[in-house]
């Protein structure tokens, strides 16, 4: 799409640009296109004598006097500063969720300036930042530059985004001037700038001093005052006479507006960067993963930017704190805000006896309508899918068809690329911008779409991994060599030590996506036929997926005949799960590995779960169980001391071992059908990850050490009986007539 180009020159252009986005009180962008040198000299120029404002910021290399700089891979550390103009330095790397986060910091009369290639050259930049989603073996002519075209879509389509080009030429389309916005008449507080304000603080208030365990939650864009209505509850509470609220974010930076409107409503205050105090009473910032060890059960905690901190440590938070406040951004730069609704609703839903839930819509920071909001969140596509299913419903009028989707074309569409990443967001806990850029422009990925009339209804995003040269693959599993963006061969190969998987070539499905009303009506296998079909065709030898693993997923992913091969020992710092490799054949060779890693994996379990995985959560580790793994079945000497346990004519300690293969035998092979859950589980806590019999009691809702042995003696007896019933049984079939 072309750029108009204004008959003005460049003076006369900033200078109407900046005039009437002060009289709007909005932001704008301004881009700067050309050498390297001659970026650099007009950012200079431009701002040497600005009167924008001193608070200003540089993210990238070569940054000048005046500015605070920061290294794009650091930009989140300026979430919840505040800024007159912010100069980005898209030559030194174009980090795409660093430009979310800075945006979002920019007040209203302030800039946004990118540095950038001339535009000719945008679909040949050699961009810095590409090398982070290049996996080995590609080069640089097989990566795509589709996300500089849809940038420039974006530019092309926004309002308030001027483009100064080094030949002089100006292009974009200045914004015009707004009517006042009417003052609102229904503010009754003093201290808040917008009634969606007020009521946040209020119900930020109720969750301190009103019922417990009924946390508020303040929900909107970025810019709408939620941090400052913390920092107005927080001050008014100390007024009241709570002596201590602990504040806590991503990072300490992030509390940085929180504490300024505090103090503003304090003034006597003594404040540092961690801490402010007034009278005897407090305000502390503490990380997340203090907060439950550094607080009583009434301390008030807020928390700030709630979806940018990791899943379980939230949940540590919300589990131990029953007066709680969050806010969260919705279209936030790490498009959190949806997945972490998702994700975290259900146990904050389990935790709490209600909320007081509070969307702020107004802006704040900025007046309503500003450009560079409409900008960024275009570029971004962090309101992606925004409208939801109920608000569009399907009309069923025809079926559904599967195809892989053109990438070109998804740029040149925008409504089906909405479509598309909205889809993704809204299924997946944490969603970045960059993730937009890798199914965009990354080699090897590939998407694949179910439609209904011109509707996404369900997607898939697959990148192809594997074929790597013997040699390679000999420095792979002797632990020397992790070659970027192959993570299911050499996962295999490195943890599993098979040299010969590094060198077979795979399809991994990285993300999969259906719409909420069509789930369970077999889309999503429909997805997964499709691809394995492709790779089939391809000659690539198996087909394969890494998630962050629960007993839903696996049971989905069984269905699609993988199987399980490998369970992280670890758990995810955002998932807070550990990770699960499944793996399905779809050569001779790719079968053969696929047998032959799930009998290791069979076969390692048990001593696993004893150990690195004590941790792992139980009704996953009962769900792998379930999937047809191989277990030797208990001898006559191990079942007779299992019977003896069972009978209470023996102790526990004294027959361990034989419980071990009985319970991983009961538990795979289900002689006797399937046993209760509660047995089940009591199995695999204590026996099989030898937890303590305090915690195992803990994770039952049991009274303590005689309920679980008496839960282990009744799970076990019934799989006794069975077994000697069996046993019986196929001697009196062996007998001679």
């Amino acid at each position: 799409m072309e750029l108009p180009s204004l008959k003005i020159d460049r003076s006369q252009a900033l200078s109407e640009l900046a005039m009437v986005s002060k009289a709007n009180r909005h932001r704008s962008a301004l881009i700067l296109a050309g050498s390297e040198a001659w970026c650099l000299d007009s950012t200079r120029d431009i701002y040497s004598g600005s009167d924008m404002g001193s608070a200003r910021l540089w993210i990238g290399t070569h940054s000048m006097t005046g500015f605070d700089a920061v290294a794009a891979k650091k930009a989140y550390q300026v979430l919840g500063q505040t800024y007159d103009v912010a100069v980005f330095n898209g030559r030194s790397g174009f980090d795409v969720d660093a430009l979310g986060a800075v945006s979002g910091t920019i007040r209203g009369g302030g800039q946004l300036c990118l540095l950038m290639p001339s535009i000719a050259h945008w679909s040949t930049y050699a961009d810095p930042v590409r090398s982070r989603f290049t996996a080995f073996g590609y080069s640089e002519s097989d990566i795509k530059s589709h996300w500089f075209s849809h940038l420039q879509r974006s530019i092309a389509e926004s309002t308030g985004v001027l483009i100064l080009d080094q030949t002089g030429e100006v292009r974009g389309r200045l914004p015009t001037l707004q009517h006042e916005p009417e003052a609102d008449s229904e503010l009754t507080d003093a201290d808040c700038i917008t009634s969606d304000q007020v009521d946040a603080v209020k119900a930020v208030i109720q969750a301190a001093t009103g019922q417990r365990r009924k946390p508020a939650i303040l929900i909107s864009d970025r810019g709408r005052g939620k941090s400052a209505a913390l920092g107005i509850a927080a001050a008014r509470l100390l007024r009241q006479g709570r002596d201590r609220i602990v504040v806590t974010g991503p990072q300490r930076e992030t509390v940085t507006t929180l504490l300024d409107h505090a103090v503003r409503l304090l003034p006597e205050a003594r404040r540092s960067q961690s801490l402010l105090r007034w009278r005897d009473s407090s305000i502390e910032f503490l990380a997340p993963d203090r907060i439950s060890d550094r607080t009583v059960d009434d301390t008030m905690v807020m928390i700030d930017e709630a979806a940018a901190i990791p899943l379980p440590l939230l949940s540590a938070v919300v589990k131990n704190c029953s007066r709680l406040a969050l806010a969260t951004t919705v279209h936030g730069y790490e498009g959190t805000g949806r997945g972490f609704e998702q994700r975290f609703g259900p146990m904050l839903s389990s935790q709490m006896r209600g909320e007081r839930r509070v969307t702020l819509t107004t802006p704040v920071r900025w007046a309503a309508g500003d450009p560079l909001e409409r900008f960024i969140f275009r570029a971004l596509m962090l309101d992606a899918g925004a409208t939801t299913s109920v608000d569009r419903p399907l009309v069923l009028t025809s079926g559904f068809h599967t195809e892989r989707l053109d990438r070109q074309a998804l740029v040149e569409n925008r409504n089906r690329l909405d479509q598309l990443f909205g889809l993704l967001v809204t299924s997946h806990y944490r969603t970045r911008p960059s993730d937009l850029r890798y199914l965009l422009d990354a080699p090897g990925v590939s998407v694949y779409g179910v439609c209904c009339q011109s509707e996404i209804v369900g997607a898939a995003l697959v990148v192809r991994e594997g074929g790597l040269a013997a040699e390679l693959a000999r420095d792979v599993v002797r632990g020397r060599r992790r070659p970027r963006g192959h993570l299911l061969p050499v996962s295999i190969s490195t943890h599993l030590g098979i040299e010969a998987a590094s060198q077979l070539t795979y399809q991994r499905i990285v993300r999969i996506a259906v719409r909420p009303e069509l789930r369970r009506r077999g889309l999503g296998s429909r997805l997964i036929n499709c691809i394995a079909k492709d790779a089939h065709q391809a000659g690539l030898d198996c087909l394969g997926v890494s998630f962050a693993a629960d007993p839903e997923l696996v049971d989905f992913w069984s269905k699609a005949a993988m199987q399980p091969i490998r369970l992280g020992v670890t758990q995810g710092k955002t998932s807070g799960a550990n990770a699960l490799l499944m793996l399905t054949g779809l050569s001779t060779a790719g079968e053969q590995l696929t047998r032959r890693t799930a009998r290791l994996f069979g076969r390692r379990l048990p001593d696993q779960l004893a150990d690195p995985l004590r941790k792992a959560d139980p009704s996953l580790v009962l769900c792998l169980l379930n999937k047809g793994l191989e277990a030797k079945p208990p001898d006559p000497d191990e079942l007779l001391t299992a019977s003896a346990f069972a009978a209470g004519q023996r102790g526990y300690a004294e027959c361990v071992a034989e419980l071990v293969t009985v319970s991983y035998h009961l538990l795979t092979d289900q002689l006797a059908g399937p046993p209760d859950e509660t047995g089940a589980l009591c199995l695999v806590l204590k026996v099989l990850q030898k937890r303590s019999w305090a915690e195992s009691a803990a994770a039952l809702g049991l009274t303590g050490r005689a309920e679980v042995t008496e839960l282990l003696q009744r799970t076990i007896r019934t799989y006794c009986e069975a077994a000697r019933i069996s046993t019986a049984g196929r001697m009196h079939g062996s007998a001679d007539p």
